[in-house]
């Protein structure tokens, strides 16, 4: 189990850091999206200030981690939501018109492409279990946070893109796509 920790890992974290390096770099510095020196000195700046903070504990490391929660989960999401409800209250009509020919058909790969974000959001919650003896009633918490996680990021990924679709015209969405809207 240990090595099937370490081999997901191996391949993960480098693919993880990647996207968000490259992400932080197209939005912040367009110019430099493309440069390979810059995101991989950002993968490798990244890497050493999560395992710093790592270092310092569980307890920083779990505020760290709850810290990150709110502000790149919460926040965004109940800004979007926001945003959504004052679009709609514009008189607005929503972009997104649900009916049986538009539920996706799973036989389709490019229909499973929401499924599969949000199945890889909840990859990683069973590592938890790693730190068993330094978690109160393990037995009742790992359980409860992971049904909990589970719910907040199901919740979140499915109102979110609802969200989206009603004020984004369903021509622009391209779940497969690298060209920006």
């Amino acid at each position: 189990a240990i090595w099937l920790q370490w081999a997901n890992t191996l391949v993960w974290y480098p693919t993880t850091l990647a996207f968000i390096a490259s992400t932080l770099i197209a939005n912040i510095l367009p110019s430099m999206k493309n440069n390979t020196h810059l995101i991989t000195g950002l993968v490798i700046l990244i890497f050493w200030l999560v395992t710093a903070v790592n270092l310092r504990g569980f307890k920083t490391s779990a505020r760290f981690a709850g810290t990150l929660a709110v502000f790149g989960l919460i926040i965004p999401f109940a800004i979007i939501l926001i945003l959504t409800f004052l679009w709609l209250m514009q008189s607005h009509h929503p972009l997104i018109q649900p009916n049986l020919t538009t539920l996706p058909h799973l036989t389709r790969l490019t229909d499973w492409l929401p499924i599969v974000a949000i199945v890889t959001s909840m990859l990683g919650m069973e590592l938890i279990s790693v730190h068993v003896n330094k978690i109160d009633k393990p037995a009742k918490s790992i359980p409860q946070a992971i049904l909990l996680s589970s719910g907040l990021i199901l919740i979140t990924m499915l109102l979110g893109s609802l969200a989206i679709a009603t004020v984004i015209p369903s021509q622009k969405i391209n779940l497969v796509s690298r060209k920006s809207i």
